[in-house]
């Protein structure tokens, strides 16, 4: 009986547990500038209608660090984080190579949540977007798998 509790406490000393459980790369504290002018107090919407994809100047978005960020996610296996990642880079990118990249990305998360016609379909718009793009034969080869 002594051997087991010795046993129970060294494991919970060493932490059996995830090790990934509570962690997350979303921003801590969120800052924006508002302009209080256009704030209704009733309105409890105001904070993620101001956040729309579409109220942030695509100028000032990083494509790059956005997809990283995703992939970041997908190691590990935050899928709907890396999802919602990958979707914000087609939003924001203008660059086909990129485009096609977050699509193929976004059907690997979708994949892993076996989602399966979500995958399908990100996957035929990667191969759509640039059919002699970089990641054609990958976009092709998981859109095979996925089927």
């Amino acid at each position: 009986m002594v051997g087991q509790e010795e046993d129970k406490s060294w494991k919970e000393e060493r932490g059996n547990e995830n090790p990934y459980e509570g962690f997350d790369l979303d921003p801590r504290v969120l800052t924006v500038d508002i302009d209080p002018r256009y704030i209704d107090p009733v309105d409890s919407h105001v904070l993620p209608d101001l956040l729309d994809e579409s109220t942030i100047p695509k100028d000032l978005v990083e494509v790059d660090d956005l997809m990283e960020i995703g992939l970041s996610y997908m190691m590990i296996d935050r899928f709907e984080q890396a999802i919602d990642s990958f979707s914000r880079v087609i939003w924001f990118t203008e660059d086909s190579e990129s485009l096609q990249e977050a699509w193929v990305n976004k059907g690997v998360a979708h994949s892993g949540l076996e989602e399966w016609d979500e995958a399908i379909g990100s996957f035929r718009e990667a191969i759509i977007t640039d059919e002699k793009g970089k990641h054609i034969a990958t976009a092709e080869n998981n859109l095979a798998f996925a089927l």
